[in-house]
């Protein structure tokens, strides 16, 4: 194999085979979900991942319903890790699993007797640089002790940069589902606790700002940094011509 292809091998992985979990909702990496499984083929799909890697994959509908199989789906899908599964006295299965990457899907599978597809990880073009507690409080370009860091200054910058962005759409967050709590329209609590390592308090932010199904998913399949802050804060702005509206 030549060295161009060794290198178009590493950037396109080979598609995987994942099971799948339609749902009219959006999951977002880092989030929680919790589900009750009743149907026979979803409660197949349950045990055949705790009997392996314990993932699936969710996938919003586009058209259809979540019940009785023949909806159409989309395409980028959030993987999700089974954290507890436990057999109810009905039959049902009480599933909690946690978001913890994005695929997308190559190729759907038959259904059988689930959902499954061919799947390749869906990561960020960017590949921004850590978020960085030490440097957003000291400045670029040195540790806590006021010694000069080694590396690229550029990154370390952007690694500042990164934590102002997400801190400034959190307080703007928060400040909108105020807002909204004031005009009695439906919102997360403002003094919602998030986490303090920002990639997952942006993730989180996806989650919590007021939005429909499809616009989660434009949110889920943004590919920069940047792009999901700029796509927050639209839907923040329209939160807040909503609030107005409410309140003229």
């Amino acid at each position: 194999m030549s060295s161009t292809d060794r290198a178009f091998a590493h950037q396109s992985p080979a598609p995987e085979r994942l099971a799948m979990f339609p749902l009219g909702s959006v999951l977002f990496p880092e989030l929680g979900l919790p589900l009750r499984i009743f149907e026979p083929r979803y409660r197949e799909m349950i045990a055949d991942c705790l009997a392996g890697h314990r993932q699936f994959g969710v996938v919003l509908i586009e058209r259809g319903s979540e019940v009785g199989g023949g909806e159409q789906r989309l395409s980028v899908a959030t993987t999700a890790t089974i954290v507890d599964a436990e057999r109810q006295n009905d039959g049902t299965i009480g599933v909690f699993s946690v978001g913890t990457g994005r695929v997308e899907v190559q190729h759907w599978l038959p259904d059988d007797p689930y959902p499954a597809a061919l799947v390749t990880p869906y990561a960020d073009h960017d590949q921004p640089p850590e978020f960085d507690e030490h440097a957003a409080a000291a400045g670029p370009g040195h540790d806590p002790d006021g010694r000069k860091r080694p590396g690229n200054a550029m990154d370390e910058v952007d690694a500042v940069d990164a934590v102002d962005a997400v801190d400034a759409v959190v307080r703007r967050l928060r400040s909108a589902l105020a807002h909204r709590a004031e005009a009695n329209l439906v919102a997360a609590p403002a003094t919602i606790e998030l986490s303090p390592d920002r990639s997952v308090a942006l993730w989180q932010v996806c989650g919590l700002v007021p939005a429909t199904p499809l616009d989660d998913y434009e949110l889920l399949r943004t590919r920069t940094r940047a792009d999901r802050i700029a796509a927050i804060d639209a839907l923040l702005d329209a939160s807040d011509d909503q609030v107005r509206f409410h309140m003229s």
